[in-house]
Formats: C-alpha cells, structure tokens, sequence
C-alpha cells in the first residue's frame, strides 16, 4: 500500500471516529465500562460468591466485583474524562448483564469523593435500579449534570435521600423534565423508611420549571404538596402516592374547595391505601387537558377493616372523574380482591363523559352489568375501544391468620350481559376492539323458540 493510500485511509479513520465512538458510548446498562478506562494497576477484579444470587445460580458462576487497590488521584481518570464525554444514556441493567463485573460499595464511594464532577458530563437519561446504588447516594449524585433531562433512582433512605437528591437536582440538573424517584419497602434496611412530603416548595423542587413527569412511588404527599406542584408549568404527567393518614381526610365525601388548575396536566396516576382518597384529589383540581386517570389502591385488610369497596363508594368515585370532562382512558386497578360490584348502579355518573375509549377495572370478583347499561355505554361513548372488566377468579383477603381466602364460588352471582347486549357496542362503538365481559350465553327464549321453529321448518 502506497503512502497516498494510508494517508486516505488515515484520514478516513479519523472522520468516522468520532460518530463510531458517539455511537458505541450512546448507552450503559452499566458503568463497568467505564472502570475499564481506569488504570489497570488501580482495579482489582475479585471473585464473590452469591453478590448475585439469582442470576449467578443459572450459570454457577462466581461474580466477579470491581475493587480499588488504592485512593485514585485525578490523573487516574483522564481516559475516563474522554470517554465518558460519549455517554448520553444510563440505563437499567440488560439480562445479560449479569456476566459482567459490579463494583463494590467501597469502590462507588471512593468514585464519588475522587472521581470527576460530574462523573459523564454530557449525560441526558440517568437509570439506577439494581443495588448498586443503594448505600451509596453521593456516587448517583456525582451523575448529575446540567444536561440531565430524565432521572430514575431507587431509594434505599427516603427520609434521607429525598430531599438531598431534589437539592443536588435543583443546583445541577436544572433542564430536568422527567423525575422518577421510588422506594421499595420490601427492600431489606435498618433506616425508618416512611417518608411523607408536606412542601415540595420548601425541598426547591418548584426550582425545575422544565419538569413534564413526576413520579414519585412509595414517597407519600400531602395535600398542600401536591397543591404547590400546580406552579410548575409545563408538568403533564404525575404519579403520586397518597396515605389516608398522611393530611387527607378519612371519609368518603368529596372534599369541596378553591380548585387548583393544573394547566398542562395529561396523566394522573393515584397510588393510594383508601379507594375514598381520590375524591379529595380529583375534587380540589382543576385540570383542562387531563386524559389518562389510573387509580391503583392496596389496602391490608389486617390492619384497615374499612377496605372493602363498595358499588356506592365506587359511584361516588366515579362523581369526582365525571367533573373532568376531557378524560379518555380510565383504569382502576385494587387489591385485596373485591367483592362483586354492580357496575349499573355505579356507571352512571361516568356517562357524561363524552370522550371516554378505554374504561379497565381489575381485580373484582365479579362486575356485573347489564344490557340496557351497555346500550347506555355504547350511545355515551361512540369513540370506546376498550372495555375490559376483568374478574378475578378467588377473593383474597383472609379471616385473619392462616385462614384461606374464599373462593369466587362464596359469592355467587349471574352475569346480566347477554349476548344480545353486545349489538349496540358493536352498532354504535366502530372503534371497539376489546372486550372482556363476563356475559350470559344462553339465548333469550324468544329467540330460542324462533331458531327451534325455523330448524324445524328446515330454513
């Protein structure tokens, strides 16, 4: 090869560096790579057995854990400041992901003290679910850039993460617009983990006025809270959850008030312990844009006797939606099991809303409805896709101590859809491509009669 010819290629080399590196660093589902930039003499690779247990029995394989053989000094990591410069996207762990190395607690800690600030300048999406993270917030802190726009974190200490995260965010990640923080209260700990907020304004929150999401899981809010989130302008999308004895009334009737106007609002998402909770919520805001209600509500029937729902508690309910007449999708989602609903007597408030295409209630052992219900569904709601009334097959909540649950068959009942009910659907709802309805099969005897005459007659 001539000297033209490799200067070409050379040239050519140089040109698709930069997009085949851009492209190659876009996205981590771990920062292992990245401890391959260190100095190898500063990396100790160890064998443990069962770091990840459930993974690692597959293979029978010992992981391997990242170890720092000494305290890094800033030299250490000038390969680490180039290619970090690539890296837009943090995500979740791959399932293949478990063959690579982790790091060791000690060593995230070290990086957090020692490592650049911030650790990938140009990062955009930020995702930390494994364990990893836990025990070590001031290392997922050290992430935070001001080119942040997404951030999903698991919290090992809300009491003590929370609001030290929101403050490290309002002064670093200021174009942030989706923020998810959650905490698993399954998650083994030694820390008093109930966590509640009663101002988001004075944790500075309202600081980041680019916030679309906010989602905030087993972090529970207040009312007055939630009533601040109102300022940020441009939030469309809010998961929260809500605790009957966190600043809510506990009844079930729809708390009146000065309505606070949610301008931009689209998705709601109700994580709550009381199916009355969301008549406090839906009765005290004003949301012109809202879309998509889901309300999902775990209760301990040990501790709350108060948990079964009942067909006028779930109308009453369904008043609070009715005054929010742009919604289109409305999922209810609870457990314990519950027993049967009449869903004829509860509908109606929800039929005054003009847009509706998906209405989903799970977990019920049985809703029933009827014909002329559905006639009634079909003539309200001419653009429904989806009605899936799905029944479970054994209701759970126990008599206390080993006590079995009851089975579906200890309340019995008949379905009053019919099959002919289903005409208007079909008549009036083109759109309609899902049904799960627990109807009656048999044929009216009219009909029967007619079809046994015509069989008879050899039509």
């Amino acid at each position: 090869m001539d000297r033209n010819a490799l200067l070409n290629l050379a040239m050519t080399s140089r040109i698709f560096y930069e997009p085949a590196m851009s492209t190659l660093w876009y996205t981590l589902h771990t920062i292992v790579p990245l401890f391959y930039t260190l100095p190898t003499e500063l990396c100790n690779m160890d064998k443990e057995e069962g770091r990840n247990k459930s993974s690692e029995e597959s293979t029978g394989t010992p992981s391997t854990i990242i170890r720092f053989a000494r305290v890094p000094v800033p030299n250490d990591f000038a390969r680490w400041k180039k290619y970090s410069s690539y890296v837009k996207q943090i995500l979740d762990r791959s399932p293949d992901d478990y063959l690579l190395p982790t790091v060791s607690p000690a060593a995230l800690s070290s990086l957090a003290l020692y490592g650049p600030k911030p650790l990938a300048p140009c990062l955009t999406m930020l995702s930390f679910q494994d364990y990893e993270l836990r025990g070590s917030p001031g290392y997922a802190m050290r992430f935070f850039a001001d080119t942040l726009t997404s951030i999903r974190l698991t919290l090992s200490n809300p009491c003590l993460e929370f609001p030290i995260y929101i403050a490290y965010l309002t002064k670093y990640a200021k174009k942030l617009e989706i923020l998810a923080l959650q905490y698993d209260p399954e998650a083994p700990s030694s820390w008093p983990n109930t966590y509640h907020c009663a101002s988001f304004c004075s944790l500075g929150l309202l600081e980041l006025s680019h916030l679309r999401g906010l989602r905030l899981t087993n972090i529970y809010t207040r009312p007055s809270a939630i009533r601040e989130l109102a300022s940020l302008p441009l939030l469309e999308q809010l998961d929260l959850s809500l605790k009957a004895s966190y600043g809510f009334r506990d009844d079930r009737a729809r708390t009146r008030g000065v309505q606070t106007e949610f301008s931009a609002l689209r998705e709601l998402t109700l994580h709550v312990n009381n199916f009355s909770l969301p008549l406090t919520i839906l009765g005290n805001i004003s949301a012109p844009c809202l879309k998509d209600l889901s309300i999902i509500c775990t209760s301990d029937p040990s501790s709350d006797p108060d948990c079964i729902v009942s067909t006028s508690l779930i109308e009453s309910v369904f008043g609070a939606i009715a005054a929010h007449p742009s919604l289109q999708r409305l999922c209810f989602w609870i457990n314990p099991v519950q027993p049967p609903c009449n869903l004829s007597a509860a509908v109606r408030p929800l039929l005054g809303l003009p847009n509706i295409t998906l209405l989903a209630m799970v977990n019920w052992i049985a809703i029933t409805v009827d014909d002329a219900t559905l006639d009634a569904m079909s003539r309200a709601w001419p653009g429904l896709e989806c009605l899936n009334l799905h029944q479970a097959s054994r209701y759970a909540i126990k008599a206390g101590g080993d006590a079995a649950p009851v089975h579906r068959e200890a309340f019995p009942t008949s379905p009053k859809a019919t099959l002919c009910g289903l005409i208007p659907l079909a008549l009036h709802c083109p759109r309609l491509h899902t049904i799960s309805l627990d109807i009656d099969t048999d044929l009216p005897a009219s009909v029967a009669s007619r079809n046994r005459r015509t069989a008879g007659m050899g039509i």
